[in-house]
């Protein structure tokens, strides 16, 4: 139901539980805390303030669930427990910017939340009048079911990068036909799926961790020294209490480790993305070197004939010429500049070529003191650390 903020502090003070319950209403990262409650005089312990809220799982379409909180004070002293379960109002609606869907999904999934828990409490309503602990487990389930549609969601949103893996593999050559926009676009999507799974991490965590809070208080519970009027939890109530707390808690590891093979897969997936842009940049680059090295030969070729030719022009030197028609010259000794030529050529390739070979054969130096490699490789480690 709806509810105002006075009405929900008029409860509160029925009910009896501190208005400092209100400090982490709807914590986004959620929290789970258990505050004693004590007589006037402090002499003692008249009732527990357990307080669960739940973290906020969202996705581009919305919210997966809605973030609750369970305001549970049990009396150490009688047998009586007030419950105050309150979920957000419409968080989407928060934003004018949210679109009319978004914020109408927004909402239902609010209204599923509400129904779930409410379903689940008239399940168990036996149990939660023998044992108000009950009531735990109930609001664990909930984060249980939220964890596992997010996860699902997950797994829908990598169909696509899935697809476009496959597509990549069939046709590597086609890769870099648009220029790489494909992979970069792949891995932005994988990335971002990685980026949720980082939420995903740590609501399951905090599941973990809530499952964890509802043995200790149930241990706690069992414990209490003065039991006035009243039983303690049947050892039936309390050995359904732990079979759903089991198997909520198995059920919370076998996401995670969903979790982390989905997350495994999309590292693998980026990894081998990466490394083939890497290697279309080493064959970009071994293009570009080969053409240079063309161009390289090309002007090993012409550059002693247009040296030769430069100083034969001009009038450094008196070089003997020969009429052979038409007022055409040329030198006397033609043969003279051929000879130049060539073994000016011959001797540029043989520097060139001889220089490539030997640094094709150049090995290593082979290290013989343990010791010299080992200040080598500190050094290498150093000159790294200060490159980044």
């Amino acid at each position: 139901m709806n509810i105002s903020k006075d009405l929900f502090r008029s409860l509160l003070k029925r009910f009896e539980i501190p208005a400092t319950s209100l400090e982490h209403l709807f914590c986004d990262d959620g929290q789970n805390y258990t505050t004693p409650l004590h007589s006037r005089d402090r002499s003692e312990e008249i009732a527990w303030c357990i307080n669960m809220h739940s973290p906020l799982l969202e996705t581009k379409r919305g919210p997966i669930s809605t973030p609750f909180s369970l305001l549970l004070r049990v009396s150490v002293k009688t047998d009586t427990a007030a419950c105050i379960i309150i979920t957000r109002d419409n968080p989407a609606a928060d934003h004018t910017a949210q679109s009319a869907d978004h914020i109408a999904q927004s909402a239902d999934h609010i209204a599923q939340s509400a129904d779930h828990i409410a379903q689940s409490i008239l399940n168990q309503r036996h149990w939660i009048r023998t044992c108000p602990l009950h009531l735990l487990n109930i609001l664990c389930a909930e984060l249980g079911r939220s964890s596992k549609a997010y996860l699902d969601e997950r797994y829908r949103v990598s169909k696509a990068p899935e697809k476009d893996m496959d597509i990549f593999c069939k046709k590597a050559g086609d890769l870099f036909d648009d220029g790489g926009m494909a992979i970069f676009d792949s891995v932005h999507a994988l990335n971002m799926i990685r980026r949720s799974l980082v939420k995903l991490k740590y609501a399951l965590e905090f599941e973990i961790s809530a499952l964890q809070f509802a043995r200790d208080t149930m241990a706690k519970y069992q414990n209490i020294p003065d039991w006035d009027d009243r039983s303690q939890p049947s050892r039936e109530s309390l050995g359904v209490f732990h079979q759903m707390n089991q198997d909520l808690s198995r059920a919370a590891e076998l996401r995670q480790k969903h979790r982390e093979v989905l997350n495994e897969q999309i590292e693998s997936d980026v990894q081998l993305l990466r490394c083939a842009s890497t290697q279309q940049q080493a064959k970009l680059g071994l293009k570009d070197s080969k053409v240079v090295r063309n161009i390289a030969w090309v002007t090993l070729t012409f550059l002693p004939i247009s040296v030769v030719a430069t100083i034969s022009g001009s009038n450094a030197f008196e070089i003997p010429l020969q009429d052979i028609g038409r007022g055409v010259k040329v030198w006397e000794n033609w043969w003279v500049l051929l000879l130049v030529t060539g073994v000016i050529t011959i001797v540029v390739a043989g520097s060139f070529i001889g220089r490539g070979a030997k640094g094709c054969i150049k090995r290593p130096k082979k290290l013989t003191d343990p010791e010299q490699a080992r200040q080598e490789c500190c050094e290498g480690s150093r000159r790294i650390r200060n490159a980044m």
